[in-house]
């Protein structure tokens, strides 16, 4: 059977590479995923990183006809690059298909996730089983492909294109550029739109024959499904039109009754994961496996005192700065400061610049051992292995979206009008999985974590922040390491 051969070509893979053992159990269970082309969900540790590929290519390197595998870029260059050459040396290589079209020989078919839904709409995937690593982004990576975005020099492309409409297209594209920048209030603000500018430049181009890519894209979307806004350039007086879906996981409702799905993927908390999005919207019925351990993890330090002020109060950027300062003087190691509200990072990273100089880095990878990294939670989690051993964190406010955002705003409002909490249903379930992404590496014996935002002691939420956490070592005072 598929699952032996995997176990037992695994175990050859072991005595050579060091990786988990874990993936002896993982490679069974995709293994019996690919030979019965099961529905299957697969939960693994947050702490395994990269070590589990083997217990997924070695069952694809042993069966891969009709198998499709959609990863990103980043994946891309990580399974090329690092995990193929180590399955060569053993002799167990993967033949993949990287064109537009399906192969026709014994191949693993690998895919973006643009080359993914251009498949769908062409019916290349019947009969085929897809298998994404990482689905824990996969709400984001379908977003990022399904999204427009519509330039200055589109307009002009668009009004080449249909000489006939050239003056209407102008002059709508003029009449919203002037509403637009009369809406702003600050420098290059978003400024969020409905759909009434969707439907308006539809009803210019419907009949149109000849459209660009980006404007055939939008002649087919739902309004009432994207969020739509404008990003508004001051300096140049242009602006970019934003359009994206609220929630691209609802797609697959119309995927999965030609495909089967094995899905991978590493959360701290299954209740808020993929799983219970697929029973609810697309009604795939799925076996759910979870193989996270309850290892014992070392206990972080969290400097974290009560009382502290909240982010909505005139003290807090004086806060943010005062204790930064503190822990950062006298401490010995790389820190990590973590805020996600852009104009409020880059006003505490000036202000902490001129108090320690060229310490201080602003997203930017470092050599200095005792430097600073100011960086949003986006940023560092991009970023965090491609650097070495940092010691502290400090959450300047927590990584919870905000609703100033056009595309939260969006979400927000549809739950609303469901009647649904919005707040534990997409904000908190998000922070949760960032914190507790955000910490893996500081999961040793010196390293430290601070949070500086009042909110986790003050609200009642607070408590599901501190039990992602877990386990924990609460420091109540600071002393010079």
């Amino acid at each position: 059977m598929l699952e032996a051969q995997s176990h037992n070509k695994l175990k050859i893979l072991l005595k050579r590479i060091p990786t988990s053992k874990d993936n002896l159990t993982l490679s069974r269970l995709i293994a019996r995923s690919l030979r019965e082309k099961e529905q299957t969900l697969v939960q693994l540790d947050l702490h395994r990183e990269n070590s589990w590929w083997s217990g997924l290519l070695i069952p694809l390197h042993l069966e891969s006809a009709n198998r499709i595998l959609v990863v990103s870029e980043k994946q891309k260059n990580h399974l090329l690059t690092k995990e193929l050459p180590l399955l060569r040396e053993s002799g167990m290589g993967i033949n993949f298909w990287e064109k537009d079209y399906p192969p026709n020989e014994n191949k693993v078919w690998l895919m973006n996730y643009n080359l993914f839904l251009d498949s769908f709409k062409k019916n290349y995937l019947f009969s085929k089983q897809i298998i994404i690593p990482e689905a824990e982004n996969l709400n984001d990576n379908l977003r990022n492909s399904m999204s427009i975005q519509i330039e200055a020099n589109d307009w002009e492309s668009l009004a080449k294109a249909n000489p006939n409409r050239r003056e209407k297209i102008i002059s709508y594209y003029n009449q919203l550029s002037r509403r637009l920048f009369f809406q702003a209030s600050s420098i290059d603000p978003n400024i969020r739109m409905d759909g009434s500018e969707i439907y308006a430049i539809k009803s210019i181009i419907k009949d149109s024959n000849n459209l660009p890519l980006k404007w055939s894209k939008m002649l087919e979307i739902n309004n009432q499904k994207f969020a739509s806004w404008a990003e508004l350039k001051h300096n140049s007086l242009n602006w970019t039109w934003h359009i994206q879906p609220l929630d691209p996981i609802c797609y697959l409702r119309f995927i999965h009754e030609k495909v089967t799905f094995l899905l991978i993927y590493q959360t701290y908390n299954e209740q808020y994961f993929l799983h219970s999005e697929l029973n609810n919207k697309s009604n795939i019925r799925h076996k759910k496996i979870n193989l996270v351990k309850k290892n014992k993890l070392n206990p972080i330090i969290l400097f974290a005192p009560k009382y502290q002020p909240l982010p909505n109060s005139k003290i807090y950027k004086a806060h943010i700065i005062n204790q930064s300062k503190r822990l950062i003087i006298g401490f010995s190691g790389l820190t990590i400061l973590i805020i996600d509200d852009h104009s409020l990072l880059l006003s505490i990273t000036s202000e902490l610049a001129g108090e320690f100089g060229r310490k201080i880095a602003f997203e930017k990878i470092i050599t200095n051992h005792n430097g600073v990294i100011c960086c949003r939670s986006s940023w560092w989690l991009n970023y965090q292995n491609q650097i070495d051993s940092p010691k502290q964190l400090i959450f300047g406010t927590l990584p919870i979206a905000s609703l100033s955002s056009p595309l939260t705003a969006a979400k927000v409002e549809v739950l609303k009008r469901e009647g649904r909490n919005w707040f534990k249903e997409i904000l908190l379930p998000d922070a949760l999985n960032i914190i507790a992404k955000s910490v893996i590496p500081f999961r040793n014996d010196s390293a430290r974590l601070a949070i500086l935002d009042g909110r986790l002691r003050s609200r009642s939420w607070g408590n599901a922040v501190l039990k992602s956490l877990q386990p924990i070592q609460e420091l109540y005072r600071l002393l010079p390491c």
